[in-house]
């Protein structure tokens, strides 16, 4: 009868996981001497006093806590953790003349590691690894150019305030400090937050719920979106100064709801940058849309009024939408209604991701002459963790439901709107 293993303590199983750590640690720290030098033999010249200096003073995982004075829940600080190691591992920097590279979240330990706690051994290191120590701090000058490991590893670490924020609740934004508790050095991300206050605005005699438009930024905290009159074509009126500028919940609610294949929480910060962008439409109704973009691609309108002393955001078209000049221009072209678009699920972002949709060439030459080309320009990877890839759609029933006939595969792409509907029936 096979014996039953004796269960660790609790003090064993911490001894081998340190074990491990430190094998993990040396294992890297040797293949990154070995990249950065060209040579395998180059860790040898590291006296072992020294090699066990390093590990010491080595810098640990980056560490995710709240700010001074601001409570963070606890499953927002994970998921910013989790969050700053997938995309360090996820991404890469050179480390040599040759162009090897290791991943972000190695060079935020081992890569630290060696070129900030090396000055503490070079006396020593200069007797038997001098050119090594050379390379070590050309490749520590070149972190001042703005595209190198520790910049993009930054740049990283701060865009983990735009995943966890939304528009409707709290805003997030991270800074970055470099910390120590010797012999323990860490980069460390402080998480601050703003936490978004519902107000009621009164609007064709309805009170409708609003949160202010802005967004935070590390060090100075939240900054508020707000336009001058004259941004509308209105004339100035000192009365009325600068007017904030607020969005209904509802419309938040509409842009999730159309741009439903990309990162909710992303697609709110995009409003912000709509806003500050202030590329703006009047409109017959005395109503306004201000041009929305996602990742840099145009994908709909943010419908606004003003009310008061306030401009309010009531709504967000999709770029199909009726409503928009690409809605209108659809219907001239081809025809499609609103209803037409609801049911060919034509009025949400995840159709325009479809696969077999991008290329059909008839219905490619129809977006694009409407003026909705980046709605096919948006990647998977630029959604970042989008719930939906793409709608099942049938290509073939939205050319027979909209009578579109084959356009020539091999015809100039001018994608002009010119010909009218002749070009497409």
């Amino acid at each position: 009868m096979a014996k039953h293993k004796k269960k660790l303590s609790q003090v064993q199983q911490m001894k081998l996981i340190t074990a491990h750590n430190r094998k993990e640690f040396f294992r890297k720290f040797e293949h990154m001497v070995t990249l950065i030098s060209g040579s395998s033999n180059t860790i040898k010249l590291i006296p072992p006093a020294i090699l066990e200096n390093y590990y010491i003073y080595r810098f640990h995982a980056i560490k995710v806590e709240a700010a001074f004075g601001h409570s963070i829940d606890p499953f927002v600080l994970e998921d910013v953790k989790q969050g700053i190691s997938i995309h360090l591992r996820k991404s890469s920097t050179p480390v040599n003349e040759k162009g090897d590279t290791i991943t972000l979240e190695e060079f935020m330990t081992i890569g630290l590691t060696l070129l900030l706690q090396t000055g503490r051994f070079e006396p020593t290191l200069e007797k038997t690894a001098a050119p090594f120590i050379e390379l070590l701090k050309s490749l520590l000058k070149q972190q001042e150019y703005p595209e190198s490991g520790l910049h993009n590893s930054i740049r990283i670490i701060r865009m983990m305030g735009l995943f966890v924020s939304n528009l409707s609740t709290s805003i997030y934004w991270v800074k970055v400090k470099n910390e120590q508790t010797e012999p323990k050095f860490y980069i460390s991300a402080k998480l601050s937050k703003h936490i978004q206050e519902k107000v009621y605005i009164t609007i064709d005699g309805i009170s409708r719920a609003t949160v202010r438009v802005g967004w935070a930024f590390d060090p100075q905290g939240v900054s508020w979106c707000m336009y001058s009159p004259a941004s509308f074509s209105l004339p100035e009126n000192h009365s009325l100064g600068m007017l904030p500028v607020y969005i209904q919940t509802h419309a938040l609610q509409r842009l999730e709801e159309r741009l439903n294949c990309v990162h909710a929480n992303l697609a709110s910060y995009y409003i912000y940058e709509a806003v500050k962008a202030g590329i703006i439409i009047k409109r017959p109704d005395n109503n306004f849309l201000i041009e929305y973009k996602y990742n840099g691609k145009k994908s709909g309108y943010l419908l606004a009024g003003i009310y008061g002393d306030k401009v309010v955001i009531r709504t967000f078209l999709f770029l199909t939408n009726n409503g928009t000049p690409e809605g209108k221009k659809l219907q001239k072209l081809a025809g499609i209604q609103k209803q037409d678009k609801q049911y060919l699920l034509l009025d949400k972002l995840s159709t325009f991701m479809n696969p077999d949709l991008r290329k059909n060439e008839t219905i490619r030459r129809l977006f694009f002459d409407a003026g909705c080309g980046d709605l096919f320009e948006l990647t998977k990877g630029q959604t970042f963790g989008g719930a939906v890839d793409y709608a099942n759609v049938n290509v073939k029933s939205i050319l027979d439901y909209l009578m579109l006939k084959p356009v020539d595969a091999e015809a100039p792409p001018d994608f002009s709107d010119a010909l009218g509907r002749s070009r497409y029936r």
